[in-house]
């Protein structure tokens, strides 16, 4: 039971200064929740586009193999020859340009 209005004012300030500074936590915490969104995001970002440089090079060292093993299978004289021999070293140059970004 209040005696006095000045209590009751009182506890009308203290309760509007409790909302008015849950509101301000309030968005304290949702930015502070924003931006751990969007830093977990951009790592998770970040691991994707290195797990993906890492498959491709993966890939291109692959298929690199193979080239080369049907090259080496191949005769001297044989039609595709310079086709296989092209490609191994496109390859090698892909292969470089995406070590260089390691």
């Amino acid at each position: 039971m209040l005696r006095f209005p000045a209590d009751r004012a009182h506890i009308i300030f203290f309760n509007l200064h409790l909302t008015v500074g849950g509101s301000f936590l309030r968005v304290l915490w949702n930015i502070r929740r924003t931006t751990m969104v969007f830093l977990l995001d951009l790592g998770y970002g970040w691991a994707i586009t290195n797990e993906a440089h890492m498959s491709r090079l993966k890939l291109l060292r692959d298929e690199r193999r193979l080239a080369l093993s049907k090259l080496e299978s191949l005769a001297e004289d044989h039609p595709l020859r310079p086709r296989y021999l092209d490609r191994v070293r496109e390859l090698d140059d892909q292969i470089e340009e995406l070590s260089a970004l390691e």
